[in-house]
């Protein structure tokens, strides 16, 4: 049995993916997990072939990520491919933010990537392909988000490692840097229902190129000439000069 794991699937990039994945893949589950039930099923409604299996946890559970982890070594199946999407984050200064809340993010967003993906690597052979999510972000300082960039930075470094170490096994690893995305990300990041930063792209165009750049074996998927330029700059230009732009 060749499956696919979503992280984050409830909506945004994570609902995309689980949406695209079975035109790419041959795959005969789709596991799609998040906290919220009810999206879930409503995620797996449109896949075909009754294909998704609905998985609601917390990722940030010791008790719940241990259920998953054990669901992984039970089903005797093949990772095909896994998407590492969960993660949030929030805007304002580090010191002005609630210290628990940024602690949880970094839990999420680079200890849960990281131990999913070492439980999953044992199960996957030659083709699978590991969907790493990191964040135009990571390659710039982020005044108003020093955690959450923080975050990224890590994702994109681990995982550009992990492309060099698993490509003799045959399996592939893509992170996917994408800028602002049109998703609920940004209500959880400002706490305001309406905010949206401009020139936001869709999720089914950033899905969709990702998808495309793994079947190409490319090591980064970057959607939009906004986006590329950030990265582009990241790299010619000092850190103080970033940080100024960053901060005007």
């Amino acid at each position: 049995m060749k499956i696919a794991i979503v992280t984050g699937a409830s909506s945004g990039l994570g609902r995309e993916f689980a949406l695209q994945l079975p035109n790419s893949y041959e795959l005969d589950e789709i596991w799609l997990i998040a906290r919220r039930k009810d999206q879930l099923e409503e995620t797996a409604a449109h896949l075909p072939d009754q294909k998704g299996i609905v998985i609601p946890m917390s990722l940030t559970s010791r008790e719940d990520l241990d259920r998953l982890k054990k669901k992984i070594e039970q089903c005797s199946a093949s990772v095909k491919v896994l998407v590492n999407n969960a993660g949030y984050s929030i805007i304002g200064n580090f010191a002005d933010l609630p210290l628990d809340r940024q602690l949880d993010m970094i839990d999420l967003n680079i200890k849960t990537l990281a131990e999913l993906t070492y439980t999953c690597i044992p199960y996957m052979e030659q083709g699978s392909v590991i969907y790493q999510v990191a964040s135009v972000a990571g390659f710039l300082p982020g005044p108003s988000a020093a955690v959450y960039s923080g975050t990224k930075a890590f994702v994109l470094s681990f995982s550009h490692a992990l492309y060099q170490e698993l490509k003799p096994r045959g399996i592939h690893v893509i992170t996917v840097s994408p800028g602002p995305v049109d998703t609920e990300f940004w209500k959880v990041a400002s706490g305001k229902d309406t905010y949206l930063p401009p020139n936001a792209a869709r999720a089914l165009d950033v899905v969709s190129l990702a998808i495309r750049d793994a079947k190409e074996m490319k090591l980064n998927s970057t959607y939009g000439f906004i986006s590329k330029l950030n990265i582009l700059l990241s790299r010619v230009l000092r850190r103080k000069t970033l940080l100024k732009l960053s901060s005007s």
